[in-house]
């Protein structure tokens, strides 16, 4: 008659672990099978061998699963970081949770203010400003960038502006362009040199009274 006893090599990791025979009432077989063996031992570094079984002992069966996953969690958490543990773990996902909430409720804030704008149809009116009282100095001045052009800018830009538009297309006709502007700006030209010969005559003048 064949023996139906578990032989050794088919233990749990717990009853493997001390060296004895894994009957059909063993309460860790379930939670520690023969290749756990790395759990187990994280398992009973943490809490015993001798704990485990007790507090799995005084538990209902569905609490006991609940308890057995959260032992074994907390032992492979322990293991993986012998400082923090679990603990670390926890205020990780705290963080995440709170940082998730401000981020929610900042989107309903915002969802809560478009949808107060879209029904007096006028959102884009009646969105915030920013304060340029409480901006700093630098963003106030980056706000209001002034330019002082130079009297050679001004110059620059009145001689521009005194060529005619209608000889601006340089398409096929680069000569008449230029032969225009020159004709253009004869005049002036002709004065300014007039002035710089009526001027050179005044300080002969006053070098021979001199």
């Amino acid at each position: 008659m064949e023996s139906h006893i578990p032989r050794v090599k088919d233990a749990c990791a717990a009853c493997r672990f001390q060296r004895r025979r894994c009957g059909t009432h063993c309460i860790l077989s379930s939670y520690f099978p023969n290749d756990r063996q790395d759990q187990f031992i994280n398992a009973h570094r943490l809490f015993g061998v001798g704990r485990i079984t007790n507090m799995l002992k005084t538990l209902d069966p569905q609490n006991r699963d609940a308890a057995a996953s959260a032992i074994i969690y907390e032992s492979d958490m322990r293991a993986i970081d012998p400082v923090g543990g679990c603990h670390r773990v926890i205020q990780q996902l705290q963080s995440q949770i709170e940082s998730t909430e401000a981020e929610l409720h900042l989107v309903r804030q915002n969802l809560a203010f478009f949808k107060a704008q879209g029904s007096s149809g006028n959102i884009i009116n009646a969105a915030p400003q920013p304060n340029l009282e409480s901006m700093p100095q630098e963003l106030q001045q980056q706000q209001h960038v002034s330019y002082n052009p130079s009297q050679e800018d001004i110059n620059m830009w009145a001689l521009l502006n005194s060529i005619p538009l209608s000889h601006l297309s340089l398409e096929d006709n680069q000569e008449s362009v230029v032969d225009s502007w020159h004709d253009d700006q004869e005049p002036a030209l002709d004065s300014m040199n007039e002035m710089n010969s009526d001027a050179g005559s005044h300080h002969q003048a006053n070098q021979k009274e001199n």
